[in-house]
């Protein structure tokens, strides 16, 4: 079973990343494809690999979902990952990866993140293995996302490029795949199990209430539930609002998270 990593990265002359993100494996069993987006540099002429089976493609582009689509593109896997160029993974990934997918028929499973640093979980996660609900998938981490190639090519799934870092929409795209896989049929399951590391910075990254960035998530609530997204923006506005009301009022959240709502779905 080829397992594979489809790596997203910006401005790179070199891969000397990928010897920290897989320093607990043995890099010659890593089968990767690194997407390199030039966004602040020259196309670089050549970037050295450090064998056959990473493959690196430099382009002059920008945004997440661009990449990750560029990636599922070029993906020769039985089955691949998501994945960014700050992570550190386990030294059992490879099998735990290759048992959970022998062992159940299931087309996506999610698996477990820990911090780096002091390597807790990064958040809550249930101590046994479920089906996921659309529920479950909003609260679901790209980087912990492993599926089988030949199912997301069967349903032409592919991210939706308006979502993303460095898109119109900057945020949600990991959750709008999901829910796209899960609406076109595909058995997605959670698996209790630590595969990877993500750095302690994501907490202090995590979610924001400027203007911009919650037109984007209100754009997302359409664009994942559709008219019912009225009440993901009701039920997300009353629940985070704690942690606004310092900065804003609840109405002004309603208005930026209905300006994004009504906008993509008078595009769509």
């Amino acid at each position: 079973m080829k397992i594979e990593f489809l790596i997203s990265t910006v401005d790179r002359n070199n891969v000397d990343f990928i010897y920290r993100m897989f320093k607990n494996l043995d890099i010659e069993n890593i089968n990767a494809v690194i997407i390199n987006q030039c966004i602040n540099i020259d196309l670089p002429e050549m970037i050295h690999v450090p064998h056959d089976n990473i493959k690196i493609i430099s382009v002059k582009d920008k945004g997440t979902s661009n990449s990750r689509n560029l990636a599922m593109e070029n993906m020769s896997g039985d089955i691949c990952t998501f994945t960014d160029d700050d992570l550190i993974y386990d030294s059992k990934v490879l099998d735990i990866i290759e048992k959970s997918f022998l062992e159940n028929d299931s087309d996506i499973i999610t698996f477990k993140t820990n911090f780096i640093e002091n390597d807790k979980s990064i958040k809550n996660y249930r101590e046994e293995s479920f089906n996921h609900t659309f529920h479950s998938l909003m609260k679901t981490g790209d980087w912990e996302i492993f599926f089988r190639k030949k199912s997301i090519e069967n349903k032409l799934i592919k991210f939706d490029s308006n979502f993303g870092l460095g898109c119109k929409y900057p945020l949600c795209e990991y959750q709008i795949f999901l829910t796209d896989c899960f609406k076109n049929g595909l058995s997605l399951l959670y698996i209790p199990k630590v595969v990877v590391r993500h750095p302690l910075d994501i907490v202090r990254t995590g979610v924001k209430f400027d203007s911009h960035i919650e037109k984007a998530r209100g754009a997302g609530f359409a664009r994942i539930f559709g008219w019912k997204g009225v009440f993901a923006i009701v039920y997300f506005a009353i629940k985070k609002y704690s942690l606004y009301k310092d900065r804003k009022s609840l109405v002004k959240e309603f208005i930026d998270l209905f300006s994004g709502y009504v906008e993509l779905l008078k595009g769509y």
